[in-house]
């Protein structure tokens, strides 16, 4: 009962806020033409790994280019 409630949650809250994120996902990509989403590798339950993705805030590359 409880992760029914959690998943239908979910869905109207991203059905709410869809209008602001693809806002969002338009002025990154306006920004310089590159794809509006990072996608990390990250570990999760049992050590799988999954792909984690989110908007992006940085510059392109900025994991090889390293930190200032």
């Amino acid at each position: 009962m409880k992760r029914s409630l959690d998943i239908l949650v979910s869905f109207i809250g991203l059905f709410l806020m869809s209008p602001i994120l693809l806002v969002f996902i338009f002025l990154i990509y306006r920004q310089d033409k590159h794809r509006p989403f990072y996608i990390a590798k990250r570990v999760g339950k049992d050590s799988v790994m999954f792909n984690m993705v989110k908007l992006r805030s940085m510059v392109i590359d900025a994991e090889k280019k390293g930190v200032d």
